[in-house]
């Protein structure tokens, strides 16, 4: 057995042990193996991202997983990769091009060999595709695979030697053979129709990449005349006068009387100035506005299929910069789109057409990438229908044959909402950077396949949406050996806020990619069970993000606290599901928590050998060993049902309670009285009973605490074999819960109690926990010498003596073995007590005085949060049990002084 240090540094520890595991291979999956498979593919993260808290949630509880089913004795695969993220990075790549001189060094190499003249400005359109797609590697040589090392410094026990990304030559062949094959299927289809496009990045996105924001706006009123009623106007109401260029008609619903008579005639709109014809569509809601809807088919979803039903013009005045396109509008061509809202009320404004201006405040729709309102706009792309949306549902919703589960399960709501209101995918991209389309052009034909058919033919310019290379992730990561012995997958782990973007898509994806594998759909899903993380949330309730700098740097964190204390405090305080508020000291008591077990590791060390195959019941047993075995067996229960569960933090809190309670703050101090007595008769079961409860603590927290648990298991001499892993290890199964003497752990609570009733006793006299003192006690129940030996020594007393009378005028508490005294004699001087007493009493009856003046005043309650004001009562009720508790002694040291 090696010496343990005195104190744990994680620093001198973590990179060593995972130098270690890699070089041995610990985490290299074999296909071949007999055991039970387990599985799960990373959710890719950008390839040049950096580690973010999200990540550290995700990625251990992942971690945990692997972990834990490597102590199962299964053969685990934890398949590591990034996303090349083609509209973030190309975004990324265009936007740093803006400042040359500060380009990371291979990008700014790889862009003067291309000798490009001095003044030319940097954009896209001017460097070219491959140029740009150049630059793009080197960007991502320079800034890539940051996060991969990264997740290694947090312990991530991936197999590393699987490691893909979704531009692999072999996964970018997977992703284009499905488009092909959707295509020939007649899912995958090219055509016009109304997109959410982005002028930022000048690309299509979809429905889920739109981020509805609240927004001050404004509602304009204008009127246009009745072409067949001069003299006769009807009154509009719009967000968007700088779109009524486009009108090809105006709407009222069929029913609203006020219009009746108009359907059929024509309106005349201001500029370019034409009449357009007045429909009835029941689309309109009369209340909304005047209810009359100008009809731009070209520039909004709803007016399109307006348009479509009454066969309208379609007229687009806008460019995809999102400036305005309209040359007989002099005015107004050329501008940009909300320069030229504002024009364009102007010019109503001057020609009398517009009636009055309001403020209004509406849901825009935002690029996620670009960060501007989108535009809806009519073009053409290429849209995926979505392949057996039924079965989808099925595998997740159907409680008699349910293949995949969600947890938390109320996200199957969510989950099923979507696919019942799916929607065509719109999968094609004004982008460079990404899966190119696999499709050829000539003369108007269109054709899918995986090479060009010959000369006079040319590819498609658009690539894929991002998300549809990744919806394969899980299936096109793995060679045809890896997938028949771990596909479908065990678990994924994500967030809720791409069940839609990711999730579905990959459940979609799988039952359509395989069923020429098999028809059993079990065979074919993507993984068993997805477990949905919060978000981590700062101390005031908002989403951690760089831009608002409330973040830490997890790096930083593990710097400090080690990676143990950070995965082990965000794990107590990470309810399944739900968010995060995020505190630093969190992380300083999984640090804390750490340095407990090393401490109490330790300690036993300095007794003695360990014993690795310690057996408890083959010793005698005092009810302090009792008591911790029942305990253990009650927490291997606990720790087993919320790992089935997913209910990490209670895991991690029952450890957390077992080790720094029950073990160390008990238990061991139980220990020390048969430790330093070697004639004792339990000191053998008490040796026994800490090897064998610490050997358990070790393998049930090693999923959430890697690297202390593995130091200690090797120092110790857990391992049977010398060089053996703690991650190879049985995961524990407690033997002793039929113990004949396990019904006596009520006697060592009994016993546990009475001690910090004493403590209680000391504090409420002022007297220091390393005073020796001398406690007495009247006892209701039967104590051994042994019991009363550690009484005292836990109370740091020089004895705890049985008195057959009640004791009088001497301080008492109550506890389940009887009364329990401490006399005071040479310990306190009443007259100085009660003169501190009375300061202290002084203090508290002006803070309750502060404390009742805030509640009684009524506008601070008005005004104030709840919590805040519950917290105040709080408060309030601890201060008038403390000032009771203050009187309770003055009133006893007077009697002891008169």
């Amino acid at each position: 057995m090696k010496e343990l240090a005195k104190a744990y540094e994680p620093q001198s520890v973590e990179d060593r042990l995972y130098a270690g595991w890699l070089e041995r291979g610990d985490y290299t999956a074999d296909p071949a193996s007999p055991k039970p498979k387990f599985s799960i593919v990373i959710p890719p993260p950008n390839v040049t991202g950096v580690l973010t808290m999200g990540h550290v949630l995700n990625n251990t509880i992942q971690d945990i997983l692997c972990r834990h089913a490597r102590l199962q004795g299964k053969e685990v695969l934890w398949l590591p990769g990034t996303d090349h993220a083609g509209l973030a990075t190309q975004v990324a790549v265009e936007k740093a091009l803006r400042k040359p001189d500060d380009l990371p060094p291979t990008v700014k190499a790889r862009l003067e060999s291309f000798h490009l003249p001095a003044d030319m400005p940097l954009t896209r359109q001017n460097i070219g595709r491959e140029r740009l797609l150049e630059l793009i590697d080197a960007w991502q040589q320079d800034r890539g695979g940051v996060i991969i090392q990264q997740l290694k410094k947090l312990g991530a026990s991936c197999d590393w030697k699987r490691e893909r990304f979704t531009m692999d030559a072999e996964y970018v062949r997977e992703v284009q053979e499905r488009f092909v094959d959707l295509y020939n299927q007649g899912y995958m289809y090219r055509g016009l129709r109304m997109c959410n496009w982005c002028p930022a990045t000048m690309t299509a996105i979809s429905d889920e990449e739109v981020v509805m924001t609240p927004q001050k706006s404004k509602l304009y009123y204008m009127r246009y005349e009745i072409a067949e009623e001069p003299g006769r106007f009807l009154e509009i109401a719009t967000t968007r006068p700088e779109t009524l260029m486009g009108d090809s008609g105006v709407a009222v619903h069929p029913n609203d009387k006020r219009y009746a008579d108009l359907i059929g005639k024509h309106a005349v709109r201001p500029f370019p100035k034409t009449n357009i014809p007045i429909v009835g569509d029941s689309y309109i809601d009369m209340e909304f506005g005047t209810g009359v809807l100008k009809v731009t088919p070209a520039h909004d979803k709803a007016d399109f299929d307006i348009g479509r039903r009454h066969n309208l013009q379609i007229i687009d005045v806008m460019t995809p910069e999102g400036k305005i396109n309209c040359p007989e509008v002099p005015e107004l061509h050329g501008m940009e789109r909300f320069a030229a809202r504002k024009r364009a009320a102007e010019l109503l404004d001057e020609a009398g057409q517009l009636i009055k201006e309001e403020e209004y405040e509406n849901n825009v729709g935002f690029s996620e990438r670009g960060k501007v309102p989108i535009e809806p706009r009519l073009s053409e792309q290429w849209f995926l229908k979505y392949p057996r949306i039924d079965e989808a549902l099925d595998v997740v919703t159907n409680e008699d044959n349910k293949l995949i589960r969600f947890f938390p399960a109320h996200w199957e709501k969510t989950y099923s909402h979507w696919l019942e209101n799916i929607q065509d995918w719109c999968v094609s991209r004004q982008t460079w950077y990404g899966h190119r389309l696999p499709v050829w052009y000539q003369k108007g034909h269109t054709k899918a396949q995986l090479e060009s058919p010959g000369e006079g033919w040319f590819q498609d310019e658009d690539t894929m949406d991002t998300w549809a290379s990744s919806w394969l992730w899980a299936y096109a990561t793995m060679d045809e050996e890896t997938r028949k012995a771990f596909y479908p997958t065990s678990v994924l782990v994500t967030g809720p806020d791409i069940i839609f973007l990711w999730v579905a898509r990959m459940i979609v994806a799988g039952l359509e990619i395989l069923p020429g594998v098999t028809e059993e759909q079990k065979d074919n899903i993507p993984f068993s069970d997805v477990y949905f993380t919060g978000l981590i949330r700062d101390g005031k309730g908002r989403k951690m993000s760089k831009s608002l700098g409330n973040s830490p740097d997890p790096l930083d964190l593990i710097a400090k606290y080690g990676a143990d204390g950070l995965r082990f405090g965000l794990m107590r305080i990470a309810p399944q599901g739900a968010d995060i508020r995020y505190d630093e000291k969190q992380i300083e008591e999984g640090r804390n928590f750490c340095n407990k077990l090393w401490n109490a590791a330790r300690f036993r060390a300095m007794q003695g050998p360990i014993d690795r195959q310690a057996d408890p019941s083959q010793h005698e047993q005092s009810i302090f060993c009792c008591d911790i075995l029942f305990q253990l067996g009650e927490l291997n229960a606990d720790v087993d049902r919320a790992m089935a569960n997913y209910e990490f933090n209670t895991a991690a809190s029952r450890l957390y309670d077992y080790v720094w309670k029950s073990f160390c703050s008990r238990f061991l101090e139980a220990a020390k009285v048969d430790f330093l007595d070697e004639f004792s008769p339990t000191r053998a079961g008490t040796l026994a009973t800490f090897d064998y409860v610490l050997s358990h603590i070790l393998r049930l927290l090693h999923p959430f605490a890697p690297f202390i648990t593995e130091e200690l298991w090797t120092h110790l001499d857990f391992a049977e074999h010398e060089g053996d892993s703690i991650q190879f290890a049985t995961w524990p199964s407690l033997k002793f819960g039929e113990s004949p003497k396990a019904t006596r752990f009520l006697e060592a609570e009994s016993v546990y109690r009475l001690v910090d009733q004493g403590r209680i006793l000391r504090g409420q006299f002022n007297i220091a926990s390393n005073k020796k003192v001398k406690f007495l006690l009247h006892a209701t129940e039967e104590l051994t010498e042994a019991e009363l030996r550690v009484s005292a020594s836990m109370l740091n007393a020089e004895a705890v003596e049985l008195v057959q009378e009640k004791v009088k005028h001497c301080p008492v508490i109550f506890t389940p073995l009887g009364e329990l005294y401490l006399p005071l004699e040479g310990l306190v001087d009443p007259a100085e007590e009660i003169a501190r007493l009375e300061k202290e009493l002084t203090k508290t009856e002006k803070d309750i005085e502060v404390t009742d003046k805030k509640l009684a005043n009524k506008q601070v309650i008005a005004k104030a949060p709840p919590e805040k004001v519950q917290g105040w009562r709080d408060h309030a009720a601890v201060l008038a049990a403390k000032r009771e508790r203050l009187k309770e002694q003055m009133d006893f040291f007077r009697e002891q002084a008169a």
